[in-house]
């Protein structure tokens, strides 16, 4: 065993129990991807798993001629309309939209899948591989270890948005553009990936910051050139995908846009944020989103002891650069910070490699790693809990059953208001009317087109809904949900 390696030595306590965690870690996440969308910010994961399906659903009707869809994307509550919108850069969307031929649970549970697969994948083969250009060297295990107990990668790790597959992409495009400093084809190859990640999703942009504090050690003054043209041509494919494709597809596209194309300026968000709250959220991610949960401080203080300046110069530059990307709505939208996460990984590594000859505040510092694995673990088993009840509660069932019910020339109608909640459990596009549910029993568009309306609840009155139409009506029921599924065909003659 290399003797200068971070590592958890063979058969001792620690390997054992940082294995049994990731294994449980794993396990709690294949069991809550059965309650997708869940946790937070559900109507953006929603969103993002419905474009998967409607790329599917699109797949299934035309082909391979589907493939516009990278250039086009859609949403599934397009209704009658085309549904293009000017979203990211659909990669995972495209990449997972073909599980969703397999059913719609099968499809969001794939492609779930595929996205804790990828971060750990990167934990495992990249992080030992880029920490080794500072002077250190972990392992597979403990580089797991890091991974997935800082929370705002965790939490990214196995849900299906953008930010848990930008992220990881970022970190092997960066690996790639420093180990390609002396061989083209790597370098080459870590800007297209970095065009891919940051198009995928911007705010992980930040992690260009990890070259900066590359070039800061000394003998590397003189890659200067090479790290400001990969920042430089790893930016150019964004740029062009929302500063020029995505206006172009706002100039013809129908239906509802439900992505905003924030303006950029940094300036005026940070002034918008105020210095007092830039650190108030600088505490409050040291806190609770970068670190192990609630012992952020300890490895703040560890590096301040271990003289790690330009690394928690670094690392504050990261968190204010990614607030000036979001500006005040950075508050509840955490995930933003995730691109600074590359950052912390390194400044955690740094620390136990300074500290590993100092006993026992390595094993505090091992401690506090396993105890924010624990946390995010916990975080897993509460959210299945209590979206589930303890396996009571599944309503890919309930949509499973109300579309076995749904003939395929019938068109979707639901309630939903917010995301396309029920449109995602019966795998179907269709046309969110929230509380207007029986508006297209009498527009024009509709009228030679058989609609299937789903709803919440059961009442009878729902057959003198729809006028100059033939209606029925079926309750479904479980035991925990109930809908109704009111089928309005236009009268013949």
């Amino acid at each position: 065993m290399d003797k200068n390696k971070l590592t958890f030595e063979s058969k001792s306590l620690s390997a054992k129990l940082a294995a049994i965690l990731m294994v449980a870690f794993i396990l709690t996440s294949l069991q809550r991807f059965s309650v997708h969308p869940s946790g937070g910010h559900t109507h953006r994961q929603a969103d993002t798993l419905g474009m998967a399906m409607v790329f599917a659903e699109d797949l299934k009707q035309r082909g391979f001629q589907a493939f516009d869809f990278i250039f086009l994307p859609k949403i599934l509550q397009k209704g009658l309309l085309d549904g293009i919108n000017a979203s990211e850069f659909p990669l995972m969307n495209i990449l997972c939209g073909p599980f969703f031929l397999l059913g719609s649970w099968i499809g969001v549970f794939c492609s779930s899948l595929f996205v804790l697969l990828v971060n750990l994948g990167v934990a495992y083969l990249f992080v030992p591989r880029i920490v080794r250009f500072w002077g250190v060297r972990l392992d597979g295990l403990i580089s797991l270890v890091i991974w997935f107990s800082i929370p705002v990668i965790a939490s990214q790790s196995n849900i299906f948005m953008p930010e848990g597959f930008a992220f990881p992409l970022m970190v092997v495009g960066i690996c790639f553009i420093l180990e390609g400093l002396e061989n083209y084809k790597k370098y080459i190859c870590g800007i297209l990936l970095c065009n891919l990640a940051i198009a995928v999703k911007p705010t992980v942009v930040i992690s260009f910051i990890l070259l900066a504090a590359f070039w800061l050690m000394e003998q590397n003054r003189k890659y200067i050139y090479r790290l400001i043209l990969a920042i430089g041509l790893g930016v150019l494919f964004p740029f062009y995908w929302y500063e020029f494709h995505s206006k172009w597809i706002l100039s013809f596209a129908q239906g509802p846009q439900i992505f905003a194309l924030a303006g950029f300026n940094p300036f005026e968000k940070l002034q918008e944020v105020g210095l007092s709250e830039i650190v108030k959220l600088i505490f409050r991610e040291i806190y609770q989103g970068q670190f192990p949960m609630f012992l952020g401080i300890i490895w703040i203080f560890c590096a301040m002891w271990a003289r790690e300046w330009t690394m928690l110069l670094c690392y504050i530059v990261s968190l204010v650069a990614a607030i000036s990307l979001d500006g005040p709505h950075i508050k509840i939208h955490g995930y933003y910070f995730i691109g600074t996460g590359i950052v912390t990984i390194l400044l955690i590594a740094k620390v136990l490699s300074k500290f590993e000859s100092k006993v026992w505040i390595s094993r505090l510092l091992v401690l506090s790693l396993f105890w924010g694995l624990m946390y995010d673990l916990r975080g897993n088993i509460w959210i299945w809990a209590r979206d589930s009840q303890y396996w009571k509660v599944n309503f890919w069932e309930m949509g499973s059953i109300a579309r076995s019910k749904i003939p395929e020339t019938y068109r979707l109608i639901t309630d939903d208001s917010q995301y396309p909640q029920k449109m995602l459990f019966i795998g179907r596009s269709g046309y969110m009317a929230s509380g207007d549910v029986f508006m297209p029993c009498t527009d024009s568009h509709y009228r030679n087109e058989p609609l299937a309306i789903v709803v919440d609840g059961d009442n009878s009155d729902y057959l003198y809904s729809c006028q100059n139409r033939d209606v029925t009506v079926e309750v479904l029921k479980t035991s925990f949900a109930t809908w109704s599924l009111i089928k309005a065909v236009p009268k013949k003659g």
